[in-house]
């Protein structure tokens, strides 16, 4: 286990635990094209649908996608590239600006949700209205990275999708979609993921919630049949 992240060239410390492709080598080094360190405004928070680091890292490399960090179903974090010079594919318009958190979840609960994942809720915000929540162990730990990446001044602790107390839990209007610095969920801009892991460290991170009950909350709001959450 380690303890840092590794941001243009040096270690950054963190809470969250941390493993790079430079101490394990059986660790996936996505390549991308090289950016400026001053370049990076924001972090974009995907869910896998996989069940492992290892086949999420499978399917990321047949699409010729790539991500920043992987938190794996127990909430270890394994680091893929350097977050502030090396640009990766995952979010369109956001790649040249954003680091990708990638968080493993199968993400659809039709048929409930395999161990080490306990919970389904019914939500409307999610594609086909059953969600895995994430585990208590993965979402601390995307907590930890939010809070050590913007407590170094790469990203404003701001979240896009929170405006006026009201908490967007799907995609944003189109005008909302272009390049904001701060936190998004992938779902704001595509596809449906990334927004409980946004509740929740919100719960956590601004209204101070131990994680626990910060965890217990975001289930309770996000089983909801509206697509935004008051906050």
């Amino acid at each position: 286990m380690e303890d840092h992240i590794i941001v243009n060239g040096q270690h950054l410390e963190t809470p969250a635990w941390v493993v790079t492709w430079q101490e394990d080598g059986r660790i996936v080094h996505f390549s991308g094209d090289r950016r400026q360190p001053s370049s990076v405004s924001e972090i974009v928070l995907h869910e896998s649908v996989t069940s492992s680091v290892q086949s999420t890292e499978r399917v990321l490399l047949q699409r010729g996608l790539g991500v920043h960090l992987i938190v794996s179903p127990e909430g270890r974090v394994t680091q893929h590239a350097d977050l502030s010079t090396t640009r990766l594919c995952h979010a369109g318009g956001h790649n040249g600006c954003s680091i990708a958190i990638e968080v493993v979840n199968p993400y659809y609960g039709s048929k409930g949700a395999p161990l080490p994942w306990t919970r389904v809720i019914h939500a409307a915000w999610a594609d086909k209205g059953k969600y895995i929540v994430p585990t208590i162990e993965q979402c601390l730990a995307v907590s930890n990275l939010i809070q050590t990446i913007t407590t170094a001044g790469m990203v404003p602790r701001h979240w896009v999708g929170w405006k006026n107390n009201t908490l967007a839990m799907s995609k944003l209007p189109a005008e909302r979609q272009s390049r904001t610095p701060g936190i998004w969920a992938h779902t704001y801009c595509a596809h449906a993921d990334g927004a409980f892991l946004v509740l929740y460290t919100i719960l956590h991170m601004e209204q101070g919630l131990s994680s626990g009950a910060a965890y217990e909350r975001a289930i309770q709001l996000a089983s909801t049949q509206q697509k935004t959450i008051q906050l």
